[in-house]
């Protein structure tokens, strides 16, 4: 692959990652924006800056924040009442409120926010993005400190199936799905078509 066509997967993977990430770092109180221009060096000092903020502890005021955050994408397709009983649920208990946030999710899925990290339990390691008129995935490797890529039809010929259905817990893995503890699955619109 090209230097030059290589660093432009990995720049648009890092911008896809963060985006991804950014509400699980406001629960850590932290942002690590990516600049859009940054070298290779620039952005594989900012993975590495990922994976440590990845561990650090998530605080109170910060779980209260990203659920603010992730709340004003759902607003809009709230009644006025159920609106007013969210924020004060966030306000008053906002570690209940994270555990139940994904029930908004389930009832008005955002695409804006869907494939956000927030919603999951897996390292920040997966990040979807478009180049060239197709999908690709971005794999950080951390303990190599090197990403790689395949396209969205690299990725879904190793798929696992489930009969006819792609195996959801696959789906899941890959990140072109999440995956609730209860069972519930929302597919990512890149996959609509072969759900």
């Amino acid at each position: 692959m090209p230097v030059d066509v290589a660093h432009e997967l990995l720049a648009k993977g890092c911008l896809s990652l963060y985006r991804d990430v950014r509400l699980c770092l406001s629960e850590r109180a932290m942002d690590l924006p990516v600049r859009e221009a940054a070298s290779v060096d620039h952005l594989h000092t900012w993975l590495g800056r990922l994976a440590e903020a990845e561990e650090a502890p998530i605080q109170l005021a910060g779980v209260r924040y990203a659920l603010l955050q992730a709340f004003r994408h759902f607003k809009p397709s709230l009644e006025p009442g159920e609106r007013h009983a969210w924020l004060d649920f966030i306000l008053r208990d906002p570690t209940k409120a994270r555990a139940q946030a994904y029930e908004l999710l389930l009832a008005h899925p955002n695409a804006e926010i869907l494939s956000s990290y927030y919603w999951r339990h897996d390292r920040w390691r997966i990040a979807w993005f478009e180049h060239g008129g197709e999908w690709w995935q971005m794999f950080w490797h951390s303990d190599a400190g090197d990403c790689t890529f395949r396209t969205r039809a690299q990725v879904l010929a190793e798929a696992r199936r489930d009969g006819a259905r792609y195996d959801p817990h696959w789906l899941h893995e890959e990140r072109l799905a999440v995956q609730f503890e209860n069972g519930d699955v929302i597919y990512y619109p890149w996959l609509a078509e072969v759900q």
